[in-house]
């Protein structure tokens, strides 16, 4: 076994196989609870995206093996109106959200609480918390205070910026490009962005 080398929740680290673990632990947790097999995504996220108004290719996510563990971190397929309008739903915050996920961590994921920006993830603009990464857009957009923006970034080349009043950006390829400054550039230009999501 392998000691910490300090603290848990002082330096971030990423691993996608950590959400994996997660996945699997969720699992144990729930079927623990019911006494039953439990599926965490079957059994409690297919419901939260038909809520939502989601398509139903989410019915399912990857999985280790047919009918096995989810693949969690990886693996869910999502058309594009499943993109725009999962992170309008998160970025207008819409209050569903609040009805299934805790409020203070969600709050800290899309970057509403300036408490809890997160853990330092490369940079002094650039934070993770919860599963979504946050940049500060300050100085690229010459705002006057910090300007903290909810992002996901996915393997190759995938980032979804989730903006204030509902705004989103996505942008999916293979390339291994996660720019999107001159993006949120460009839509500052027509919709406030400087502030951020508080």
């Amino acid at each position: 076994h392998f000691p910490h080398r300090e603290a848990p929740g002082k330096r971030w680290v990423y691993h996608t196989s950590d959400t994996y673990l997660l996945g699997v632990a969720m699992n144990a947790y729930l079927s623990e609870q019911t006494g039953e097999p439990s599926d965490y995504y079957r059994d409690l996220l297919v419901s939260i995206w038909r809520d939502m108004g989601l398509s139903p290719t989410l019915d399912d996510i990857r999985r280790t093996v047919p009918d096995g563990t989810p693949f969690s971190g990886y693996g869910l397929v999502l058309h594009a109106r499943d993109i725009a309008l999962l992170g309008h739903l998160l970025a207008s915050g819409d209050a569903r959200f609040s009805a299934y996920f805790d409020a203070d961590m969600l709050n800290a994921a899309m970057q509403r609480n300036a408490a809890d920006r997160g853990l330092d993830a490369g940079g002094e603009t650039l934070r993770y918390r919860h599963g979504f990464w946050g940049w500060n857009a300050r100085s690229v957009l010459g705002c006057k205070t910090d300007t903290w923006l909810p992002f996901f970034s996915g393997y190759g080349g995938i980032s979804v910026v989730l903006l204030p009043g509902g705004t989103v950006y996505y942008y999916f390829s293979d390339g291994g490009v996660h720019a999107f400054a001159n993006a949120v550039k460009a839509i500052a230009k027509a919709s406030p962005v400087c502030g951020g999501m508080s």
